[in-house]
């Protein structure tokens, strides 16, 4: 399964979102991140797993907006889902409970 996630703030929970994720059956991360964050670190903070970093809003940190950023991950799920394919769209601070 698929996970889409923007990456703006609160990398530090990156490494135990993965983490999660992965364990319930997550095979693939999209990560739309913030251009004005350091793709370097993000990259070392993703190490070990399937993780596409794709670069999102190019802009200062104060005219950052979720709202600027919704089509662009609609752009993402058109793109990289398939129709049949099973995926998560969530935040990074979103830890979703299956039951």
């Amino acid at each position: 399964m698929k996970l889409i996630a923007p990456v703006f703030d609160r990398t530090d929970i990156l490494p135990w979102f993965l983490r999660y994720y992965r364990q319930i059956g997550v095979t693939q991360f999209i990560l739309l991140y913030w251009q004005g964050q350091d793709r370097a670190d993000l990259e070392a903070l993703c190490e070990g797993y399937h993780v596409d970093l794709v670069p999102g809003l190019d802009c200062a940190l104060a005219d950052y907006s979720n709202i600027e950023e919704l089509p662009l991950l609609n752009l993402l799920r058109e793109d990289r889902i398939q129709p049949d394919e099973w995926y998560l769209i969530v935040d990074l601070d979103e830890f979703c409970w299956f039951h």
